[in-house]
């Protein structure tokens, strides 16, 4: 059970520490893309550089809410059934959640600005 517990706990701020400079970076550029046209936003977007820093960012976000789901359905849902059936829904949120954001980042860089 420790070890479980330190491997979540390692992974929860390995995705904190990887989201502090990811986060930074996007509220800049979603600073500079305030007024801009779709057009504009889709090259943004499609860049290959921007397509991975959003394909990471976007991963590390959905990993680390559904750590932290985890972690507080562990710690406040107390019949074993409930519990296991609420890890198990946030599981499938997180992922559908997830390759949504990713889908939408895949579409944005294959069509480019069509």
């Amino acid at each position: 059970m420790a070890n479980k517990s330190t491997k979540h706990f390692n992974h929860q701020r390995f995705t904190a520490m990887i989201q502090i400079p990811l986060v930074v970076w996007f509220i800049i550029s979603v600073v500079r893309l305030i007024g801009a046209s779709w057009t504009e936003f889709t090259a943004w977007a499609g860049e290959p550089l921007t397509a991975l820093l959003l394909v990471i960012f976007i991963l590390s976000i959905f990993y680390h809410m559904r750590l932290g789901m985890d972690e507080v359905i562990e710690d406040y849902i107390h019949k074993p059934a409930a519990r296991s059936r609420l890890l198990m829904l946030n599981k499938v949120f997180a992922v559908i959640l997830g390759f949504t954001a990713l889908f939408s980042v895949i579409v944005i860089t294959l069509n480019g600005t069509h």
